[in-house]
C-alpha cells in the first residue's frame, strides 16, 4: 500500500490559465504542463493498493456476501503509513509461500500449479500462521 497525493491544478492552455476539472499527481501533470501550479486547498491523500495480495484480499472482501473461512496465513511487511499495521491476510498455508531477498528487494511467491508473486517491495517481510 502506498499513499498517492493529488491536487487540482492551474495550467496554461491556449495562452490562458485554466483550472483542471480532475485531480492528478504532480508527476502526471508535469508530463504535459511543467508550468502547472497546485490549487490551494485541493490536496487529497489516497491509499493505493499496490501489492497483488492486497488487491486479492480487497476483492474477496467486496465480493463476499456470506461469512467465509478465515485466512490461514498473514504476510507482515514494514508499513510506513500511519494507522496501517502492515499485515495482509493470505489464503494459503504458510508452507505454500517462499520469501526471497535480492539486493534489498523482498519478494513473496505463492507456490502451486501456477506460482505467482504476492508481494514485492521493502523488507524485511515474513509469512506466519494467522493468529
Amino acid at each position: 500500500m502506498r499513499i498517492e497525493i493529488t491536487h487540482r491544478w492551474r495550467y496554461q492552455w491556449g495562452g490562458r490559465w485554466v483550472t483542471s476539472r480532475w485531480e492528478t499527481t504532480e508527476q502526471q501533470i508535469r508530463k504535459e504542463h511543467p508550468e502547472a501550479v497546485a490549487v490551494p486547498g485541493t490536496r487529497r491523500e489516497k491509499r493505493q493498493l499496490d501489492q497483488p495480495a492486497e488487491v486479492d484480499y480487497a476483492n474477496s472482501c467486496s465480493q463476499s456476501q456470506f461469512a467465509r473461512a478465515p485466512y490461514p496465513s498473514v504476510l507482515y511487511w514494514p508499513s510506513n503509513i500511519p494507522g496501517h499495521k502492515g499485515e495482509i491476510p493470505l489464503p494459503a498455508a504458510v508452507a505454500e509461500y517462499s520469501v526471497l531477498e535480492v539486493d534489498g528487494c523482498w519478494t513473496v511467491i505463492q507456490a502451486g500449479k501456477h506460482p505467482r508473486e504476492v508481494y514485492r517491495g521493502p523488507g524485511p517481510v515474513r509469512v506466519e500462521t494467522a493468529p
